[in-house]
């Protein structure tokens, strides 16, 4: 990568990130790219530029990057949360509750 690409992705545990990330950046300065779909995406696509939504095909694919982007970055943030609860729950770091009154009154009180 150049100095003025820009990773999005973490490439530590996605494989596919480093494609995403190499994606971006090649859209990015402008440049074109050849992708293979099939016809179902390919009529996915079309159907979004002729809804008017969309004014044309790198517009549609540059949208599904940035939800993939976002997918992607929302489940690594919850695995390292998840990752963190249940390394709590390991060290006995715990609150046992009984009630969902007692739940929500917990919650309350932490936020």
């Amino acid at each position: 990568m150049g100095d003025e690409d820009i990773p999005l992705i973490s490439t530590a545990r996605n494989p596919l990130a480093k494609i995403a990330n190499l994606c971006y950046n090649e859209l990015r300065k402008g440049s074109s790219m050849n992708i293979s779909l099939t016809p179902h995406y390919e009529e996915l696509i079309k159907s979004c530029v002729e809804s008017g939504r969309y004014n044309n095909v790198s517009e549609v694919i540059r949208e599904s990057l940035r939800v993939w982007e976002k997918q992607h970055m929302q489940e690594d943030w919850l695995k390292s949360e998840a990752m963190k609860g249940y390394e709590d729950v390991a060290a006995g770091r715990v609150t046992r509750v009984n009630s969902e009154e007692e739940f929500l009154a917990l919650a309350r009180k932490k936020s």
